[in-house]
């Protein structure tokens, strides 16, 4: 079932700490400096200035989610087609060589979740072909709440690319649903099935404390035993960087999260890497 199922507050708070983030008008976006890809060049494969996402994450760079999640064909008809992806990335790309400009990283990420796009393994073909004629040193990855890996052309398709990163926030479905506000029926023993299918990933965890703390001793042992049956090849550890939509939301100090990234490391040996 696909519904919005949450009250959302017309009035998003400020936190001055943090940096703001629009959401993206076109395909691709940056390059810019990130904490865990170096000079990484966006690549949105959905609607200009619009999120559609599976999740309505509290602490969501791009805002709450405003519509429900896009299932007929009609719901695809804003999204970019596989020519124009090619024509914006091939003249971005262009530009960025002359101007020596060399991303490190290719993210497909953008406005929301990005395997919604349904031509996604066309989409994926396109940006591999255009890095290795242009940039072939750049690494190319996905960040995806993992929603959509139970479609075998979704798994094939982000398979090709460098890096998985998938969104584990919570190792309970209780706790996820605060966190991640998820908009379709999903749970963590499916995305645990779905993950062990890809050839690999690297799980993006970020922790919170305020209205709503993910931090807790028994919340952390069971994201770390979440965490443990997926077997990622290394996990990213973070907390707020940019604007949340949700209010009174804290972010959690370094040492707290490393903390929480030597206790999976100790309990699991997997590494773990705070940002």
């Amino acid at each position: 079932m696909y519904h919005l199922g949450v009250t959302l507050p017309k009035v998003e708070p400020h936190y001055i700490e943090f940096k703001d983030w629009d959401l993206k008008a076109g395909v691709v976006y940056g390059p810019f400096r990130t904490r865990r890809h170096g000079n990484s060049l966006g690549i949105n494969l959905l609607p200009s200035m619009r999120k559609h996402c599976t999740f309505n994450c509290v602490y969501c760079q791009c805002g709450w989610t405003r519509e429900a999640v896009p299932w007929r064909p009609e719901d695809f008809v804003d999204y970019p087609s596989p020519a124009r992806v090619r024509d914006e990335i091939e003249c971005r790309f262009g530009e960025l060589l002359v101007e020596g400009n060399v991303p490190d990283a290719i993210i497909v990420s953008g406005n929301g979740e990005p395997t919604l796009y349904p031509r996604l393994e066309k989409a994926i073909d396109v940006i591999l072909e255009v890095r290795d004629r242009f940039f072939p040193n750049a690494r190319t990855g996905v960040l995806t709440a993992g929603t959509q890996l139970g479609r075998q052309e979704v798994r094939c398709a982000v398979d090709r690319l460098d890096e998985r990163m998938v969104k584990i926030d919570a190792g309970s479905d209780k706790l996820r649903k605060k966190v991640n506000l998820p908009l379709i029926d999903f749970d963590l023993d499916q995305l645990e099935r779905w993950v062990k299918l890809l050839r690999d990933c690297i799980v993006q965890s970020c922790f919170v404390r305020g209205r709503i703390d993910n931090t807790a001793e028994k919340d952390v042992g069971d994201w770390v035993a979440c965490v443990a049956r997926i077997r990622p090849k290394c996990v990213h550890v973070y907390s707020l960087d940019r604007t949340p939509p949700a209010q009174e939301l804290l972010k959690v100090d370094r040492v707290s999260l490393e903390r929480i990234a030597s206790r999976l490391h100790a309990e699991t040996g997997i590494e773990a890497k705070v940002y």
